[in-house]
């Protein structure tokens, strides 16, 4: 161990046994809870030769450090501009404390040199009382367009004062990462190699990981229950949300496989449901919208709805609070839908005229984040006509934000990534977790956009504050007098309320 300490230098050369395009995800303990699963995987490539003596050197909080052996696999493929070979690294981390922080390096058997370091937090998979945040997007590539995006996200992924618990891509990665011999793939992984080795990346396919049965996507990632499933569909537990992923490409390819993805959905969400007291919030996320409003750059706002019918029915039935998806290059927030038509929730805020709060909504909403900025979809196109579900559309680079802040309370904010300002948000407040009978509203006939000016707060308990007060305000609506205290303060709570947003 001292020897290993005396060697611990911090280099970058991607040659023989040096290690680059480093990144983790969470590993089968999210999903089985069982202590002999990994907790935290890591996955880097050496682009010369196998290196099997390359290994994970993880710090311990009592000063020790472990070695963790990592697997490695030569991947070999063929494209249009040339052969590609690289070796894939996998090493599995178990027992260690969830929300603690830990530095890994890796060993360089040739150079004999430890390569980071690299700093992650395992967030605690059982329900507990700390805030949750993530960050969400799909079609992403690391061009000039992309880079913007990617520099905002490495500020807020690193700052450990507001810690991510989790980075979720959404398919459409690099665009595409078999592209000049695979070169394009390697570079997109370097590029986010300061956000995926510290920060949990869970990802899924898009339509452009679909080359060769997915191959190059499956050599790079490997997420939960990937033996059985190859990444079309897996689940996972993070404090109090359930987080589902499914494919809906091979579907899309090969209609007749749309029933194994229900299957396994239904199971997946029968068992979460039964689950709600413990973690009430359910987050199904995939490549393709179900409910978008664009008819000219994609068909899928046409057909999705009725092509994955069946899911759509899956998400309702087992009432998920969120559904998002990316493939079509804007942001869209659409209200709670079933079945074409705007369903109805309540809004304490009466004062609200963006539609920024929705209680206890009688159907999922669906959220597109499509547009973190990829060179063949600028930002800044003109706005289109929307759909009469659709509450806010956006055509600005942008990610999304999720905070979770307790079991009734959800915050989503899609975040310009030109300047770190807030585009939209929504609080997603609920009260129960099932839906109540005869709630079918069509109230809303075109989009309002709206203007949103805030002030960023440092915590969220102000938030909580000027709620509740509206929350009670509106309870004496049958009672005049009452009726003006209420207009008042919600006038107040319009002027004054903020939201915690990492910036």
């Amino acid at each position: 161990e001292a020897l290993i300490a005396s060697l611990l230098l911090f280099t970058v050369a991607v040659n023989g046994c040096s290690n680059h395009q480093v990144h983790i995800a969470l590993g089968d303990y999210y999903h089985t809870f069982n202590s002999a699963d990994s907790i935290i995987n890591v996955f880097f490539h050496t682009n010369k030769n196998l290196c099997p003596d390359n290994y994970v050197l993880l710090y311990l909080d009592d000063g020790t450090q472990r070695k963790i052996p990592a697997t490695a696999t030569q991947y070999q493929a063929s494209y249009s501009k040339g052969d590609y070979q690289t070796f894939v690294h996998s090493a599995q981390i178990t027992d260690i404390k969830f929300d603690a922080q830990y530095k890994y390096a890796i060993y360089n058997s040739e150079k004999k040199t430890l390569e980071g370091p690299f700093m992650f937090r395992a967030p605690n998979p059982q329900p507990s009382a700390r805030q949750r945040n993530f960050i969400l997007y799909g079609d992403l590539d690391s061009s000039e367009d992309g880079t913007q995006s990617i520099e905002y996200i490495k500020k807020i992924a690193n700052d450990h004062s507001k810690p991510i618990d989790a980075i979720f891509h959404i398919g459409d990665l690099a665009y595409d990462l078999e592209k000049k011999a695979g070169k394009r793939g390697d570079d997109f992984m370097e590029a986010i190699q300061d956000i995926a080795a510290n920060v949990p990346y869970m990802v899924t396919m898009g339509n452009h990981e679909t080359m060769n049965n997915f191959s190059n996507f499956n050599m790079r990632f490997q997420m939960p229950n990937f033996k059985s499933s190859q990444n079309h569909f897996y689940s996972v537990n993070i404090d109090n949300v359930h987080f589902v992923s499914i494919d809906l490409e091979l579907p899309v390819l090969q209609p007749e496989l749309l029933v194994n993805v229900a299957n396994w959905l239904e199971k997946d969400l029968k068992e979460a449901n039964a689950n709600r007291a413990q973690r009430p919030w359910i987050i199904v996320y995939s490549h393709r919208p179900i409910y978008c409003s664009d008819m000219t750059e994609r068909d899928d706002c046409a057909q999705n709805s009725v092509r994955f019918s069946s899911i759509e029915d899956l998400l309702y039935k087992y009432a998920v609070d969120l559904y998002f998806s990316g493939h079509v290059h804007v942001y869209e927030r659409n209200f709670p839908v079933h079945k074409g038509q705007v369903m109805t929730y309540t809004n304490p805020m009466l004062s609200d005229v963006g539609n920024h709060y929705i209680q206890d909504p009688q159907a999922p909403m669906y959220i597109v984040e499509g547009i973190p900025g990829h060179d063949d979809y600028p930002a800044g196109k003109p706005l289109y006509a929307v759909k009469n579900f659709c509450a806010k559309l956006d055509r600005d680079y942008s990610i999304g934000m999720i905070s979770v802040q307790n079991n009734t309370h959800l915050l989503w904010q899609m975040i310009h990534t030109s300047d770190g300002s807030v585009g939209d948000y929504v609080y997603l407040i609920k009260t129960q977790n099932a839906y109540s009978p005869n709630t079918f509203s069509s109230f809303l006939e075109e989009d309002e956009e709206v203007i949103v000016s805030m002030s960023v707060s440092e915590s969220s308990s102000e938030s909580y504050k000027f709620y509740l007060i509206g929350l009670s305000v509106v309870c004496l609506l049958a009672v005049a007098y009452f009726s003006l205290i209420k207009r008042s303060r919600n006038l107040e709570i319009n002027t004054e309320l903020s939201m915690e947003i990492a910036n």
